[in-house]
């Protein structure tokens, strides 16, 4: 029988057959898929008929109205299925789909038994899904171990109802057992899911949750005295927000970003409700320690609780699978193990232990587990699993609110979030949401009572309060020098005062080469900052690197930190006062804790048979050396800040011309005079004017190598009679200086006073008369802008001259600490003065200007060249402050001499200083220059062992060992001045400071000579030379190999100024041939250590620490072969066939060396390709000559290279 039924999408009438009742069919006319209605029964009202067209759940009979629950999930049903209807139609395969107009499948007509088998075969499929689905999550729901619930009654147990599902019958694998004895250590029971109490349910709450048309027809839709209900609540206003998940509590955001960059709303710099939290374990020591030697396995670890106390856990995490597990416990109160856990425990870093000493936390599960198992030493057993959701396990752990709770961070399903457990039901307590919070586990930091973790991101001190569940305070870093490009100070490490009412953060900057590192001091009750701990030690660049305890701790009196477990410092002054020595061999030492009573916890003994041991610390030397550097810091006195208003400001640009130097005739030379100080000891020594004759020395006064810890030395020499004229210290503490350091000072050209830069304070002057060290003058000359002092130079006993990092160059007079004349120039070290120190010339980003030093008055200008490299020295991180420019008068002040830094080469720049006009300018091979001087004999001598030559414009010699010992910086005689050491027994060292002339006598006659008419160049810049290669190359060369050794070196002589033609008189020959070394290797079969896969050779003997270590090969030798060689030669010859330039070199494999091969790879095809490429890469970057002269048949190649002369 035919029923008709409308089309929903077209409205067209279609005859369809009765059976397809509640079935969907397919319109002919317009494709559209819907459900043909049942038919309707008298019974029903209308508005449950208007339900049937939406697809609601049926009522039951008999019921005229449903609940508001009910009737509130219903609505909002059908709303959001009138929006999918569409889609959900053409996805949903459980129902048939009947074509209108189409007869039925011949399957379904003619076969109903195959309809009746896949029904029956899904069935199967969803009991097979949901057996599976029981035994995976199913055994969680009761403990793992019966003997667990059975010890522990009153522990919950999961009420989960149990499917009544039929068990499968699988085979059991017969797999072997291992033979490792079980410990009676009970498992861990099944964390408790906590049943999460739902909020009250207002129903106005659930209207205001739907759209305002589906919430008009819910109202439309409700019995008049409810709807007249709701209608007032709502009407009211009485409706409350929707309540927050409970198991992710919510937490406020960060406050503003005080540098700038994304603002963060709700909570103000100001807002600080953080308490003191002391400890609550109290920790009393016996007067006399007894003895702890508790052993380190050689993968173990060490922890300490996050707070003081007398426990301490040794032993082994990070075993899987059957390796089983040792923990114990120490009490340093009697030197015994106070407990220990033992079994398949199969726990993981993080790890905590608590401070009572009773518990430990630790991930589980594995590498990749999602649990923190909690267990009692006491006890011997687990009491708390805790599960987390998401794909990791947790990244922090710590005991929290008096060992009650636990803390943990990990990435969950919401993301990065801190939750506070309870231990006794394992309720979540508290969630606090990480996504605007940087959290570091290196850098978190347990308050002592745990009550509060402290953490910090790359600007701000953030407390989290793990009792409430929020953030507690943010404090912005403190602002430490210019904040420019890897300048910002980053956290190294927090630590809070055993009472609670103090944080201190470790500020450093690796990059910083002095002055980097700070410590940031708050009151944690009031959050002020109370003070910020300078300290400059250039060592610290790789200060926090591998050490696996906290970067800085509170020492117990509260008067100083322990830094990175090795620096004691003191508070008052910011001194290193001494040094913890790591064991040499330890490259990942373990934590270390420093107690009360003066006794250090530290690692000992080799890697393999640790043992943590308690050492008393030399408190006496500590305390002698904490009161040298207090008393040395209060006898400076505070410094007077520079006063500019009396200033004369002098133009930035130069006028015309009006430089005219004439300087005096230098004194004969000098003798050298001995010195009391070690080489190694010298920071800096400087000269008077010649006709003085005078010069001081600058050293450590008491140096335990490589710092300096004491005082500074100033020694005064007489050159003429090379006697010591007197000695003082300058007091103050000299904070931990790594040596070499480089004294920022000078000495008047009077001989009366000494000025000085203070190593720890850059940004004070200071003072001294030499002949009695008496302090005349502390002066910050940048007080105004915070800048430190780069430069000082003085001119007699009255005028100081100082740059500083802002580009300031100021003149002051020392009676008065009152700037005479502010320079406009934005100058940059290094300045230079003439030998009278009557003009200085100043660099910056137009040239250089030459200061007339009395007046401030730009007598004159010069434009260096440009480079491809900007010479700014100190600018970021990472530049090589010491290539920049450099300058030099010369003994007559008639010439100056500049080079200039570029990426590849340096620029020479000669000026006449009569009229500033640029003389010459050529290039010469790239060097760090950091100084440059004239020679009496009129070449330049830089960095003290290259001579440049002017005429030929090229470095023509080089001394074969540079400086080893302190240079001088000036001359009073033309000569290079250093302090050379010599050994004069166990550990004594005479050193002499003496003047050498440089170049020698008879180095400077030849040089000379050369630059006679009759010499003939033969190589040099613009010479014209042909290239030939004979050199077959590997096998699998091509045909071209030796063409494209000559086109690759070809270019090679064009960068350095050749000519290259194919038929010039000058000729470049380069021969190779390969051949046996007569050598063998062997190749050994270790495929797990191959990069590659395949086999690997090694060069015997292998010699104990070499390329495996102290490990020799162990895997299967597989084939030895013979070592190749390459023999090349590379010679110049000019038309006469004469060599001027020959190099001979044999390319071959070194003593020790491994290689990996391929599988499969052809082992003397690739040793023979190696060689080639150690032949290649040697004749396309070989230096050459730079200059080859010829005279009266004589070859002279230049750049040469001697020893030092003797002196």
């Amino acid at each position: 029988m035919a029923i008709n039924v409308d089309c929903p999408g077209c409205g067209k009438e279609l005859a369809v057959p009765e059976n397809v009742r509640g079935k969907k069919i397919r319109c002919t006319n317009c494709e559209t898929i819907f459900v043909v209605p049942m038919p309707k029964s008298p019974s029903r009202t209308r508005s449950e008929a208007a339900d049937d067209d939406d697809d609601a759940p049926k009522r039951k009979p008999g019921t005229s109205k449903t609940s508001v629950r009910a009737r509130l999930d219903e609505l909002s049903a059908s709303s959001s299925n009138r929006r999918k209807k569409q889609r959900d139609d053409d996805d949903d395969f459980d129902d048939e789909e009947v074509e209108v107009g189409s007869r039925r499948s011949a399957r379904d007509r003619e076969n109903p038994m195959m309809a009746q088998l896949m029904i029956g075969g899904g069935a199967a499929v969803i009991l097979i899904v949901g057996v599976v689905i029981f035994f995976l999550t199913g055994s969680k729901s009761k403990p793992q171990d019966p003997a667990f619930a059975q010890n522990n009654p009153n522990f919950p147990q999961p009420n989960f109802p149990q499917p009544n599902f039929p068990q499968p019958n699988f085979p059991q694998p017969n797999f072997p057992q291992p033979n490792i004895p079980e410990p009676n250590f009970p498992a861990i029971p099944e964390r408790k899911i906590p049943e999460m109490p739902q909020p009250e349910m207002n129903p106005a709450d659930v209207l205001n949750g739907f759209p305002p048309d589906v919430r008009d027809q819910m109202l439309k839709d409700m019995p008049p005295e409810l709807r007249k209900n709701f209608e007032n609540q709502l009407k009211n206003g009485k409706n409350t927000p929707p309540a927050p998940r409970p198991n992710r509590p919510n937490n406020p955001l960060l406050p503003p970003d005080p540098f700038g960059g994304n603002a963060k709303e709700n909570i103000d710099l100001t807002d600080w409700v953080v308490t003191a939290d002391p400890t609550t374990t109290k920790v009393d020591l016996p007067e006399k320690m007894p003895s702890i030697a508790a052993p380190i396995p050689s993968s173990g670890n060490v922890l300490f609780p996050g707070s003081p106390s007398p426990f301490f856990v040794t032993g082994t995490l990070r075993t899987f699978g059957n390796s089983p597990t040792s923990i114990g416990v120490w009490d340093i109160r009697t030197g015994k193990l106070a407990g220990r856990l033992d079994g398949k425990l199969e726990l993981d870093e993080p790890a905590a232990i608590s401070p009572d000493g009773k518990m430990i936390a630790a991930k589980a599960g594995g590498f990749t587990g999602k649990f923190v198992d909690v267990y009692d030493f006491k006890a011997k057993k687990g009491i708390r699993r805790i599960e987390f959701d998401g794909n990791w396990g947790p990244e922090w752990v710590e005991f929290a609110n008096d060992n009650k709770a636990v803390a943990t961070v990990h990435n969950g399903k919401e993301g990065r979030v801190l939750d506070v457990w309870s231990i006794e039901t394992g309720d979540l307590l508290h969630s606090i949401n990480l996504k605007e919070i940087n959290f570091t586990k290196e850098h978190a930091a347990m308050s002592p009572g745990h009550r509060y973790v402290a953490t910090a991101d790359d600007k701000r001190l953030i407390i989290l309060d793990l009792k409430e569940g929020k953030v507690a305070g943010v404090k912005p870093f403190p602002l430490i020098g210019e904040q420019g490009f890897g300048n910002r100070m980053e956290c190294q490490g927090i630590a809070w005062s055993e009472d609670g009412k103090e944080i201190t953060v470790a500020l450093g900057n690796r990059f910083a080469r002095e002055g980097g590192w700070h410590l940031a001091v708050w009151d944690v009750v009031k959050g002020d900052e109370l003070t910020t701990v300078d300290i400059s030690d250039t060592e610290l660049k790789n200060f926090f690197q591998n050490y696996k305890g906290p970067g800085v701790e509170y020492l117990p009196k509260g008067n100083g930190w322990l830094l990175n477990g090795q620096y004691v410092v003191d508070r008052e002054s910011g001194a290193i006062v001494e040094k913890l020595f790591f064991a040499p061999n330890d490259h990942n030492p373990a934590q270390r804790r420093l107690l009360a009573n003066g006794v250090i916890l530290t690692a000992e003994g080799d890697h393999s048979a640790r043992r943590m041991m308690g050492r008393q610390l030399d408190m006496k030397k500590i305390d002698t050396a904490t009161a040298a550097a207090k008393a040395g810091q209060k006898e400076l006195g505070d410094a007077k800040p520079g006063d500019l208003a009396g200033a004369k400001s002098m133009p930035a640009k130069a006028g015309a011309w009006t430089l005219n130097l004439r300087e005096p005739k230098l004194a004969r030379a000098f003798s050298g005079v001995p010195l009391k100080s070690k080489a190694a000891e010298i920071i800096g020594l400087y000269f008077a004017r010649p006709e003085r004759a005078q010069a001081v020395c600058i050293s450590v006064g008491e140096l335990q190598q490589p710092y300096i810890h004491k005082a500074i030395r100033v020694d005064r020499f007489d050159l003429s009679s090379r006697k010591l004229l007197n000695s003082f210290e300058i007091p103050g503490p000299a904070k931990s200086i790594k040596l070499p350091f480089q004294a920022v000072a000078d000495f008047s050209d009077e001989g009366s006073v000494v000025a000085f830069r203070h190593p720890q304070t850059l940004s004070r002057v200071d003072l001294f008369t030499s002949a009695d060290g008496k302090h005349l003058l502390g002066l910050t000359p940048y007080a105004a802008d915070r800048s430190d002092v780069e430069w000082v130079g003085l001119i007699g006993d009255k005028q100081l001259l100082t740059l500083g990092t802002n580009g300031k160059l100021i003149s002051w007079d020392t009676t008065t600490a009152k700037a005479t004349f502010q320079c406009g120039g934005n100058y940059q070290q290094p300045l230079i003065f003439s030998p009278s120190k009557k003009c200085l010339a100043a660099y910056n980003s137009h040239g250089i200007d030459f200061i007339d030093t009395a007046t401030g008055e730009i007598k004159g200008a010069v434009e260096l060249p440009a480079g491809n490299f900007v010479p700014v020295p100190n600018s970021f991180p990472g530049q090589n402050a010491n290539r920049q420019v450099v300058g030099a008068f010369d003994l007559e002040g008639a010439r100056f001499a500049a080079v200039v830094p570029t990426t590849e080469k340096q620029i020479v720049a000669l000026f006449d200083l009569r009229d500033g006009s640029k003389t010459k300018q050529f290039e010469t091979d790239a060097t760090d220059t950091t100084y440059l001087q004239w020679t009496s004999s009129g070449f330049l001598l830089q960095n003290g062992r290259s001579v440049i030559d002017p005429h030929h414009e090229c470095i023509v010699w080089n001394y074969d060992n540079p400086w080893k010992y302190p240079l001088a910086r000036t001359s009073p005689d033309g000569r290079q001045w250093v302090a050379v050491g010599v050994n004069a027994g166990p550990n004594q060292e005479q050193v002499t400071f003496s003047g050498m002339e440089l170049p020698d006598a008879q180095l400077a006659a030849n040089l000379n000579a050369s630059h006679q008419p009759d010499v003939e160049k033969l190589l040099g810049k613009g010479a014209v030379i042909s290239v030939q290669v004979n050199a077959p190359g590997p096998a699998k060369a091509g045909a071209n190999y030796a063409g494209e050794i000559a086109q690759a070196m070809s270019q090679a002589l064009r960068a350095r100024g050749y000519e290259v033609q194919a038929n010039a008189a000058m000729k470049m020959v380069v021969q190779a041939s390969e051949s046996p070394t007569g050598e063998t290797a062997t190749i050994y079969e270790v495929t797990d250590r191959s990069p590659f896969g395949g086999p690997r050779f090694f060069r015997p003997p292998i010699p104990f620490g070499g390329p495996l270590g102290n490990r020799p090969p162990d895997g299967k030798a597989v084939a030895t072969i013979s070592l190749p060689k390459v023999d090349s030669s590379v010679r110049i010859t000019d038309a006469a066939g004469q060599v001027v330039y020959e190099n001979k070199q044999v390319l071959k494999y070194g003593d020790t060396f491994t290689r990996d091969f391929k599988n499969g790879e052809d082992y003397a095809t690739a040793l023979s390709g190696d060689v080639w490429g150690f032949f290649r890469g040697h004749v396309t970057n070989l230096r050459i000559p730079t200059l080859v002269l010829r005279q009266r048949g004589t070859i002279l190649n230049l750049p040469g290279q001697s020893a030092l002369p003797s002196r």
